[in-house]
């Protein structure tokens, strides 16, 4: 099981964002509160927790400009408040539903990575019902 690192940011870019935010070109259909990903080309697209293909999230849309595609301004440190029906203090991971996360104690709901080449990933802690706390981890295989 590799993890493709190439994928994450470099140490360099976490340190340069400005107040935690990067800018991105990104693919037509993201929006604000998406979890993204990196792809090859620098650009970034809806992260999901079905393969290494359309993960690692980096972090979350903040803000879109236009027209699309355009650039995008990407959270990868410290909170964003995007979100709706988050409940403070829980874990959220990455979904299997394209740009979405979830509880990680949600076992029953059908997004739940929990199948064979599935991702887990932390990306972060909800502060309150809208706000979460980045801290997007390294991305691990489901072995079932």
């Amino acid at each position: 099981m590799a993890i493709n690192l190439d994928k994450f940011l470099e140490p360099s870019e976490i340190a340069g964002a400005s107040g935690g935010v990067i800018s991105r070109v990104f693919t037509v259909g993201v929006a604000v509160g998406d979890a993204v990903y990196q792809k090859s080309d620098g650009s970034v697209d809806k992260a999901s927790a079905v393969s290494l293909t359309t993960s690692p999230a980096i972090g979350f849309v903040t803000a879109l400009n236009t027209p699309s595609p355009g650039v995008a301004e990407v959270r990868v440190t410290g909170d964003a408040n995007i979100f709706l029906g988050l409940t403070a203090g829980r874990l959220y991971i990455l979904s299997k539903t394209a740009a979405g996360i979830l509880w990680v104690s949600d076992t029953l709901n059908p997004a739940y990575p929990s199948g064979p080449g599935n991702i887990v990933q932390t990306v972060g802690v909800a502060l309150s019902a809208t706000a979460l706390l980045i801290c997007a981890s390294p991305a691990s295989f489901v072995e079932t």
